[in-house]
């Protein structure tokens, strides 16, 4: 699942820490633009793999491939 940070009545770390209690554990990818230590550290605590905006050329698909257990093609920025 890729998650934004910003959402309308919670942040992405509260929707993923709530879909991780109810049980599901599929991979989580969290989008967000400068995430702080405090976030880096709830996203780690539920999870969830943090790819930073701007989303520069195929940063996310090579995550999602690497999660996907595929070939990633090349290092994350």
């Amino acid at each position: 699942m890729v998650i934004d940070y910003r959402l309308p009545d919670m942040d992405g770390v509260e929707l993923a820490a709530c879909l991780r209690g109810r049980g599901v554990d599929s991979p989580l990818i969290l989008i967000t633009t400068n995430p702080d230590a405090r976030c880096r550290a709830r996203a780690a605590t539920c999870g969830a793999v943090i790819v930073e905006k701007p989303l520069l050329d195929d940063v996310l698909i090579r995550q999602i491939k690497r999660m996907a257990g595929g070939p990633a093609g090349g290092p994350l920025v």
